[in-house]
C-alpha cells in the first residue's frame, strides 16, 4: 500500500472501517455455513465461527492498523481525546484562551516596533552599507559641519559616498490657509548614499548640490496628492513665499518609510559655508564595496588626526566614529523598547505558568486514569503525548487569537507613540511579526504542557501524585508572585519618579500663557525674520487681555538648545577644556522672562533694539554662573561665544535668570546663556503671551492676528503653554503607562494562580475536613489552616521577589528623570498591594471551607 494511500485511510478511516468489518463478517458467516452443512446446528454453527475467529473487534482494529501510519493515528486519536477535555471544561479553555491571546498580542506589538528598530535593516538598497558619522566635542555628542563632511568625502577611500541632510519645512499657500510640507535640505549626494532610485526625473548634479539653484525632488506620496502621478510632472513649479522650486525627480514609495519626507532640497550656498564648529548636519556614508566597518573606522580615525592637524583651534577637543545608520536612528529609543519587550514576555511567561499550574492541578483527578493506560500497556511517551497534546490544543487557538490582538494592540500603541519616534512610518504587523506569533505559540505549548505532562507520567501512588503536583504548583505560584512583586516596584519606581519630577520647580509659571510655535524655513533671510517676529510681538502686544508678549527659539522642557561656540572670559584665562565644555545657548526677547515669570536672581534684562542697532548684552542663568563666576559676580563681566576661530565678539553680562529645565529628564540644570534674538539667527521661534483669562481660548484670535500680518507663515503648534509643557511628558508618562498596565496584568495572573492552588488545596482535603468536622473542628479552624497556606505562599514569594527586584531597578534606574535603584517607597506600596490582593484571592476558596457539611461530605466519599 502506497505512503499517500496510508495517509489518507488515517486522516479519513471511517471508510475503510466499514470495509474491514464487512470482511469479517463475511468470513465468519461462510464458516458457520461449512458447518451447517456438515449438520451443525445453524446457531451452534455461528458460535463456533466466532470461537474460530477469535475477538474480533481486536482482528478488525489489527487488521485496521496495517492499513493506517501508527504514528498519526495515535496522534489524531489522542487529538481527539485532548479536544474532547478542553470542551468539557469551557471555563478552563477560555481563561486559557484569553491569557495566552493576551499575552501574545502584546508581545507581537511590542516586537513590530522593536524590530523595526533594532532587527530590520532599514527601507534602502543594501542598508548593511550605510554608516552615520557620529561626533562629539569634549564627550559631548554634536550634529556634523558641512566643512568636515567635505574632508571626510575628501579624503576617506572606503566610502563611496558622503553626504549630510538636515530637516527643514516649505510652505505653501492655499484656499484652505498655508501648508507645510516637510523638507529634506541635502548636502552632497545624499540620494546616492541612501541608495535611492528615484521614479521619474533624475538627481541632483554637481553644481545643483552646492544650492545655486531652486531646484527639489518630491516624494512618491507628493506626487501622488498634489500632481495625482501626472509623468510630465517634471519641470512644473512648487512656489513658496518668493520662491519657487523647480521639480527635477520623484522619489520611490519606500523612500517615506525611512522618514515622512514631502521634498529634497540642496541646502543654501551660505548654509553650506557656515562655520566649521556649527554642528546641524547628520552625514552619511556608504561602504565601498569589500570594506567592513573595523577598516572604514582605522581609515576615519587617521582622516581626524589629519583634520585636527590642519584645524587645531576648531577640530580641538572633536571624536568622530562610523555606526549603522540604524542603530544610530534608534538611539534613545533603543533602551525603553526593550524594557517594554522583556515586561511583556514576562507577563507571557506568567501566564503559561498560571495554565501549568491549573493542567498540574488535574493530575491528582486523572492519576487513575494513567495508572489504567499504562497497566494496559501505555508506554510514558505516550502519556506525556497525550497530556501535552492539551497544551497544544490550547496553544494553537490561543496564537491565533494573538496574532488579532496583536494587531490592534499595535494600532493602539503607535497611536500612543510620539510623532518623532523614529522609523515610525515603517513599523507594521508583518510576516516577521506572524512568525514571532508562531514561535511564542510553540514555546507556550511547550511551557504549558511539559511539566504537567511529564509529572502525569510517573508511575506513583496517586497520594503521591497529589502531593508531588502541589509541591510544583506551590514554587510555580510563588515563582509568579515574585515576579509580579518586581514588576510592580518597576512600574512604582517609573511612576514615582515621573511625580516627583513633575513636582520640581520648572523656574517658571505656564498658567495663563499661550505660546504659537511658528514654523519657518531656515532659508527665509535674517533682516526680514527679524521684522516679521518683531511685527507679530507688536500685534498680539496690543490685543485687548494681553498682559505681555515674548519670544524664544523653543519653549522650556521641548528639549534641546542651539549650540554655542568657544567661550571667552575678558580678563579671565579658561582652561582649554573649560572653554569648549558644551554649554546652553537660547534667542529669546527681553520680554520672555516677564511673560513666563523667569525670576531674575541678579541685575537687570538685557535692553531691547534701539533703531537698527541691538545692544550686546547678554544674560547667563544660575549654573552658567556657577559654572565658570563661582566666588565672582558676573554682572557687568564680557564674554563672548564666537567659534575659536573667529575674532570674540563681547557681550556684557547683564544680569542672572534661575535655571529652566530644557527637558522633563534635566535633574541638573545645564548652562545656558540668553542673548537678543535679533543678535543671532533661529528660523522655527516660538511667541508667548501671558493673558488674562483662559489662554487656550485666545489662541484662535491670536492666530488671525498673525495671518493678517503673513499668511505664508505656518503656525506649527498653539495653544497653553500648561498643554505643550503636558506634551512634554509624553514619553515618560507612556512608558509608565505600559509598565503599570502590563504589570497589573501580571497581579491579575498571580492572584488566579494563587486562587487555584488554594482551590485544589481546598478539593483534594475535603475527604479530610470532614473528618475533621464530624470530629469536632470548627469551620473557622479549617478556614485558619487554609487561609495560612496562602498567606505563606504570598509572603515567601514577596520575599523573593524583593531580592529579585534588586538588579531589575538598577537597570530601569536610566529610564525615567531621577531614577534611583532604591525605592523603598514604591517596594512597600507594591509589597502591601500584593499582600491584599492575594487575600482577595484567597477569599472564594476559604469561604467555601465553611460552607462544607460533614455528612455530605463523607457521604459522598
Amino acid at each position: 500500500m502506497s505512503l499517500w494511500t496510508k495517509l489518507l485511510e488515517t486522516v479519513l478511516p471511517n471508510r475503510r472501517s466499514v470495509e474491514i468489518e464487512d470482511e469479517l463478517a463475511f468470513h465468519v458467516e461462510m464458516r458457520a455455513r461449512q458447518l451447517m452443512q456438515s449438520g451443525v446446528d445453524p446457531d451452534e454453527a455461528m458460535r463456533q465461527a466466532r470461537r474460530q475467529f477469535g475477538n474480533s473487534t481486536k482482528l478488525a482494529e489489527d487488521t485496521r492498523e496495517t492499513h493506517l501510519l501508527q504514528g498519526l493515528s495515535a496522534l489524531l486519536r489522542d487529538s481527539r481525546y485532548a479536544l474532547r477535555g478542553l470542551w468539557r471544561r469551557p471555563l478552563f479553555s477560555l481563561t486559557g484562551l484569553a491569557s495566552l491571546a493576551l499575552g501574545i498580542g502584546v508581545n507581537v506589538a511590542i516586537f513590530s516596533v522593536l524590530d523595526t528598530l533594532l532587527l530590520k535593516p532599514l527601507p534602502l538598497a543594501d542598508a548593511s552599507l550605510v554608516m552615520a558619522f557620529v561626533e562629539s566635542r569634549n564627550g559631548e555628542t554634536t550634529n556634523g559641519n558641512p566643512a568636515r563632511m567635505r574632508d571626510y568625502r575628501e579624503n576617506l577611500r572606503t566610502l563611496k559616498a558622503v553626504g549630510g541632510y538636515y530637516g527643514d519645512g516649505l510652505v505653501l499657500a492655499g484656499t484652505d490657509g498655508p501648508t507645510r510640507l516637510n523638507a529634506l535640505r541635502t548636502v552632497g549626494d545624499v540620494i546616492s548614499v541612501l541608495g535611492h532610485t528615484l521614479v521619474l526625473g533624475r538627481n541632483f548634479t554637481p553644481q545643483e548640490q552646492l544650492g545655486r539653484a531652486n531646484v527639489a525632488i518630491i516624494s512618491h506620496q507628493l506626487w501622488q496628492r498634489l500632481f495625482q502621478r501626472d509623468a510630465s510632472v517634471i519641470g512644473k513649479l512648487i512656489r513658496s513665499k518668493g520662491m519657487a522650486f523647480e521639480i527635477i525627480g520623484v522619489m520611490p514609495a519606500e523612500a517615506a518609510l525611512l522618514d515622512e519626507v514631502d521634498l529634497w532640497i540642496p541646502a543654501e550656498a551660505d548654509q553650506q559655508n557656515t562655520s566649521r564648529m556649527a554642528g546641524f548636519l547628520t552625514v552619511v556614508g556608504r561602504l565601498a564595496d569589500g570594506v567592513d566597518l573595523t577598516k572604514a573606522n582605522a581609515e576615519l580615525a587617521t582622516v581626524a588626526g589629519q583634520m585636527l592637524a590642519a584645524n587645531p583651534v576648531s577640530d580641538k577637543g572633536l571624536a568622530v566614529g562610523l555606526k549603522p545608520l540604524g542603530e544610530v536612528l534608534a538611539g534613545e529609543a533603543r533602551q525603553p523598547v526593550l524594557l517594554l519587550m522583556g515586561v511583556a514576555i514576562t507577563i507571557l511567561l506568567l501566564a503559561c505558568v498560571n495554565l501549568a499550574g491549573l493542567l498540574l492541578a488535574r493530575n491528582a483527578e486523572r492519576a487513575q486514569e494513567a495508572a489504567i493506560r499504562m497497566a494496559i500497556g501505555a508506554g510514558r511517551a505516550a502519556l506525556v503525548r497525550l497530556f501535552l497534546l492539551e497544551a497544544v490544543w490550547l496553544a494553537i487557538p490561543g496564537g491565533m487569537l494573538g496574532l488579532l490582538v496583536g494587531e490592534w494592540s499595535f494600532a493602539l500603541l503607535k497611536a500612543m507613540l510620539p510623532a518623532e519616534t523614529p522609523l515610525i512610518a515603517a513599523m507594521r504587523v508583518d510576516g516577521r511579526a506572524a512568525i514571532f506569533a508562531l514561535l511564542l505559540t510553540v514555546f507556550c505549548a511547550i511551557a504549558i504542557g511539559l511539566l504537567p505532562a511529564f509529572e502525569a507520567s510517573r508511575v506513583m501512588p496517586r497520594g503521591a501524585i497529589g502531593a508531588r503536583s502541589a509541591l510544583l504548583r506551590s514554587a510555580l505560584v510563588v515563582g509568579q508572585i515574585a515576579v509580579s512583586l518586581t514588576l510592580l516596584v518597576s512600574a512604582g519606581v517609573l511612576t514615582h519618579r515621573l511625580l516627583e519630577a513633575r513636582q520640581r520647580s520648572f523656574g517658571f509659571q505656564p498658567d495663563h500663557v499661550l505660546a504659537l510655535s511658528f514654523d519657518i524655513s531656515w532659508d527665509t533671510d535674517k533682516a526680514k525674520l527679524h521684522q516679521f517676529y518683531t511685527q507679530a510681538a507688536d500685534a498680539v502686544r496690543l490685543m485687548p487681555g494681553v498682559i505681555s508678549v515674548g519670544l524664544v527659539d523653543r519653549l522650556p522642557l521641548g528639549g534641546g538648545a542651539q549650540s554655542a561656540g568657544y567661550l571667552r572670559i575678558r580678563g579671565m584665562e579658561l582652561p582649554e577644556t573649560q572653554a569648549r565644555q558644551q554649554y546652553g545657548f537660547r534667542a529669546v526677547s527681553a520680554d520672555y522672562f516677564t511673560t513666563l515669570r523667569i525670576p531674575l536672581m541678579k541685575g537687570r534684562v538685557f535692553g531691547e533694539p534701539q533703531g537698527d542697532r541691538t545692544p550686546r548684552e547678554i544674560l547667563i542663568n544660575e549654573t552658567f554662573a556657577q559654572r565658570y563666576f563661582a566666588g565672582i559676580d558676573p554682572v557687568g563681566r564680557v564674554i563672548s561665544y564666537r567659534d575659536a576661530v573667529k575674532e570674540p565678539l563681547w557681550f556684557e553680562v547683564t544680569g542672572v535668570v534661575k535655571d529652566v529645565p530644557v527637558s522633563p529628564g534635566d535633574i541638573r540644570p545645564r548652562p545656558e546663556v540668553f542673548v537678543h534674538f535679533t543678535n543671532t539667527y533661529w528660523a522655527p521661534a516660538t511667541l508667548v503671551a501671558r493673558v488674562n483669562g483662559d489662554a487656550a481660548i485666545m489662541t484662535t484670535a491670536v492666530r488671525k492676528r498673525i495671518a493678517d500680518i503673513d499668511p505664508y507663515v505656518l503656525i506649527r503648534r498653539g495653544g497653553s503653554v500648561d498643554s505643550q509643557v503636558e506634551l512634554a511628558w509624553t514619553k515618560p508618562k507612556l512608558l509608565a503607562k505600559l509598565t503599570g498596565g502590563l504589570s497589573l496584568a501580571s497581579l491579575l495572573l498571580a492572584c488566579l494562580g494563587l486562587y487555584g492552588i488554594l482551590a485544589g488545596f481546598v478539593k483534594a482535603r475535603t475527604k479530610e475536613f470532614g473528618i475533621r468536622l464530624a470530629l469536632g473542628a470548627t469551620p473557622w479552624s479549617l478556614q485558619q489552616l487554609s487561609l495560612r497556606q496562602g498567606i505563606f505562599l504570598a509572603l515567601i514569594g514577596i520575599i523573593v521577589g524583593g531580592f529579585l527586584a534588586v538588579p531589575v531597578l538598577r537597570l530601569i534606574a536610566a529610564q525615567v528623570p531621577g531614577g534611583e535603584a532604591n525605592d523603598p517607597m514604591a517596594f512597600s506600596i507594591a509589597a502591601i498591594l500584593l499582600f491584599f490582593t492575594a487575600l482577595v484571592a484567597c477569599y472564594a476558596p476559604v469561604r467555601r471551607v465553611a460552607k462544607l457539611d460533614a455528612i455530605e461530605v463523607l457521604r459522598h466519599e
